[in-house]
């Protein structure tokens, strides 16, 4: 134990004595938040997407990649893909109608719309939506605080997997899927089960937080699922990409949507 280290176990009481004062304790929460946010935890919100899309495209090395964006919404964010990489080729992934229309009008070149949410297993299933072309639309009953007094309608909607649409499409190779579907990401990435095993997708960017209350998963089985599959995971924090080199109980944060790009290690296929 440094010095250090003893004086600041005896600065415990007091200091906490001034942290819980009244005025003082919502103060210091807006604190640990901002260094959570610092860090990459819960930094979602401040993250713009042109950071995040650099962010996927620095883990793109191939002349003419295939992409999948699951959970497209109204297609900015494959938009913005095709603005850096317009030799890309893009599926996009959105079960509500609403956004259909929307992704259309933009007329992306090698674009493909895929109307159908994406899950482990194909057929069908409830989508809840609380408003017209909402973000936060998820096949998961949404009961965090974000979402909490809100009204959802359910859509019965159309369900597939990364595995069956590779297998439809004869796809030898996808370079990067991004999943942003509010909670149920680790369904989707267990519906790649053959993929993963085959080494057929280079890499993930995924959403862990709030939503993931909802469907009662941790950052471990993420964890887990992509280490046994040979892949490396990162955060992406507001500057750069933080390697996660071992799990520790604090990735279970929830306070907030944080982004995580998990990337194979080995891949079968790089450069051109």
């Amino acid at each position: 134990r440094t010095l250090l280290h003893r004086a600041a176990i005896a600065a415990t009481k007091p200091l906490s004595a001034l942290a819980t004062l009244p005025g003082i304790y919502t103060a210091c929460r807006y604190m640990e938040a901002y260094l959570a946010y610092l860090l990459g935890k819960g930094s979602v919100s401040l993250n713009d997407l042109k950071t995040e899309v650099r962010s996927v495209l620095s883990c793109v090395t191939r002349e003419k990649p295939v992409i999948f964006d699951i959970g497209a919404n109204i297609g900015e964010w494959a938009a913005l893909i095709h603005s850096m990489r317009n030799d890309a080729t893009v599926y996009m992934f959105e079960p509500a109608p609403d956004c259909h229309d929307a992704i259309r009008a933009l007329n992306l070149p090698r674009s493909i719309l895929i109307p159908m949410a994406v899950s482990d297993t194909p057929g069908s299933a409830t989508l809840y939506s609380s408003a017209e072309r909402n973000s936060g639309a998820s096949l998961e009953k949404r009961t965090d605080t974000l979402y909490a007094d809100r009204n959802f309608a359910e859509h019965k909607v159309g369900v597939t997997t990364i595995d069956q649409v590779i297998e439809d499409y004869k796809l030898p190779y996808v370079d990067f899927v991004k999943i942003d579907i509010e909670g149920h990401e680790l369904s989707a990435i267990r519906g790649a089960k053959k993929a993963l095993a085959a080494g057929k997708i280079g890499a993930f960017l995924f959403e862990f937080g709030a939503g993931n209350v909802n469907a009662k998963t941790f950052f471990r089985d993420f964890w887990d699922l992509f280490t046994n599959a040979g892949f490396a995971l990162y955060r992406v924090a507001p500057t750069r990409l933080l390697e996660i080199k071992g799990y520790y109980e604090d990735l279970e944060y929830f306070g907030g949507e944080t982004n995580y790009i998990a990337r194979l290690k080995n891949p079968p296929i790089s450069g051109r």
